[in-house]
């Protein structure tokens, strides 16, 4: 998805990087559910059921939320180094500071200012998707080194 630019054709920029991101949700988090669940004993899985949900729908929440910051601020920065370089009539500086809340759904007329608003969402986007990248790896490795962890321990080695 990071190939994403100008214009972006959903089916060959958006939708292999969407279907990669299902298929991989949908062979780790239900694996990730059943280990998390055999763990512990029966008498306590309503609790660990309970509090796996809670723990997955707060870091969703805190994602969105979060990534929703860096998406803007990606966003405004990029915006505000392309308009420094362009020559805005008062009309479409109003216009701009009217609808720049709306990121890439603002209804700007002019397509000089338009370009710049697309070039900048995109900007945002990517920021998004490298620091998703990012943090995915360093969730990669830290199972990793977790498993192998585990593994060497003297209490896993018991049968």
């Amino acid at each position: 998805m990071l190939r994403c630019g100008l214009p972006a054709p959903y089916w060959t920029n958006v939708f292999p990087g969407v279907l990669t991101l299902g298929v991989g949700l949908a062979v780790t988090v239900a694996p990730l559910t059943t280990a998390v669940m055999q763990s512990l004993p029966a008498a306590e899985a309503g609790v660990a059921s309970g509090v796996n949900n809670a723990v997955s729908r707060i870091a969703a929440l805190l994602t969105v939320a979060v990534f929703g910051l860096v998406l803007t601020a990606g966003f405004n920065r990029s915006l505000d180094g392309a308009i420094e370089q362009m020559v805005l009539s008062s009309a479409n500086r109003e216009a701009l500071a009217r609808e720049r809340a709306k990121l890439a759904g603002a209804e700007i007329e002019d397509p000089e200012l338009r370009r710049a608003l697309d070039v900048a969402f995109v900007v945002g986007f990517h920021e998004v998707l490298w620091i998703s990248a990012v943090l995915a790896m360093l969730g990669a490795c830290s199972a990793q080194m977790l498993t192998a962890k585990g593994a060497a321990s003297p209490s896993a080695q018991t049968t």
